[in-house]
């Protein structure tokens, strides 16, 4: 992206997070798998110059233009009176932190030196956001924090099918195969295919054991975003 395309807000903000990335030590693997940046709050005390509306924008624009990310993110899934219906969950960013992309870097790169000092400015504050898990809300009514763990498929596969034989379901090929497949569609991302064969997989389980079913099914279409 020719960096003229930026806003010179849009310019302090890459070049503020790329001395923040540089200053940090990150590498390339960083900017491919991504990286928790600096808390937004404390990116926007360094640009005092800026307004808060304005830094707001320019932020919700470089995202758009895949320059930067902003996290953690987070599943919402909406209210669900019929169990036997999925409802795909709306990912959102709570936006506490920001990061750089690695078309980020490179347009933060061809921009012209800049006269301020951020290294001065990043190491006499606390910019960098703590180390945590990613943490998604899941649930039904009350939102419930969901720490996304990392899943293959047997380990996956042998959840739902423990959880089915819990609740009294007859484990035979079919059945097997049924939860094999909605498993492997959740791992390639397939959010729609999931959802059509949420009714078959979990039919006549109680209401509880849907929803650990699900917390399951969308931790692995999350994995499978990268998120």
């Amino acid at each position: 992206m020719a960096t003229k395309t930026l806003s010179n807000i849009e310019k302090d903000i890459l070049s503020f997070l790329k001395a923040e990335f540089i200053e940090n030590g990150y590498s390339r693997d960083h900017l491919r798998n991504g990286y928790e940046g600096p808390r937004l709050e404390l990116l926007f005390k360094a640009l005092t110059d800026h307004d808060r509306i304005d830094l707001d924008i320019a932020i919700d624009d470089l995202t758009s233009k895949g320059l930067i990310h902003t996290g953690p993110m987070e599943i919402i899934e909406f209210e669900n009176d019929s169990p036997s219906i999925f409802i795909m969950p709306l990912l959102a960013s709570k936006k506490e932190y920001a990061n750089l992309t690695e078309k980020g870097y490179q347009s933060a790169s061809n921009l012209k030196n800049n006269s301020r000092n951020w290294a001065t400015v990043i190491n006499n504050n606390n910019f960098h956001a703590p180390v945590s898990n990613a943490q998604f809300i899941a649930g039904n009514n009350n939102k419930q924090t969901l720490n996304v763990n990392s899943h293959n498929d047997n380990q996956s596969v042998h959840e739902i099918l423990a959880l089915l034989k819990k609740e009294g379901v007859h484990i035979d090929d079919v059945k097997q195969r049924e939860v094999i497949e909605i498993v492997n569609e959740a791992e390639k991302g397939n959010g729609s295919n999931v959802k059509q064969l949420m009714s078959k997989v979990f039919h006549g389980i109680s209401d509880s054991a849907i929803d650990v079913g699900k917390k399951i099914l969308t931790g692995l279409l999350m994995q499978a975003s990268g998120l």
